[in-house]
């Protein structure tokens, strides 16, 4: 489960998120968590707490059927924000093969939930 600490040192915060691989942004004063699934909450302030729940905010493009992959598996994203732009990238197609299976999809938007 996503932890955050309050503090460095400090103790971590169990947020109670059924999730992997968070990814974390502040923007605007808000505070943002993407991971996997393509799902995104909004934590509160001091981001010790959860302030909405989650919402699926990220479809990513769909695989050809001839594509060899073990799934759609969206995972591991990452998010940084660029002048006016957040850019918001995922692996996806999962990792435990085939070897064609592992790829990444980028996409980019004026907010840090899309569209």
């Amino acid at each position: 489960m996503p932890r955050i600490r309050s503090a460095r040192g400090a103790k971590p915060v169990n947020l109670g998120v059924n999730a992997i691989d968070p990814a974390h942004i502040a923007a605007n004063g808000r505070r943002y968590l993407h991971f996997n699934g393509g799902y995104m909450l909004e934590l509160a302030s001091d981001g010790l707490s959860v302030k909405s729940p989650a919402r699926k905010v990220f479809e990513p493009w769909p695989i050809p059927s001839d594509f060899r992959v073990e799934c759609q598996c969206l995972e591991a994203p990452k998010i940084f924000q660029r002048e006016e732009y957040f850019y918001l990238t995922v692996a996806e197609g999962g990792t435990a093969g085939p070897p064609t299976s592992h790829m990444v999809v980028s996409a980019c938007s004026k907010n840090p939930d899309g569209p």
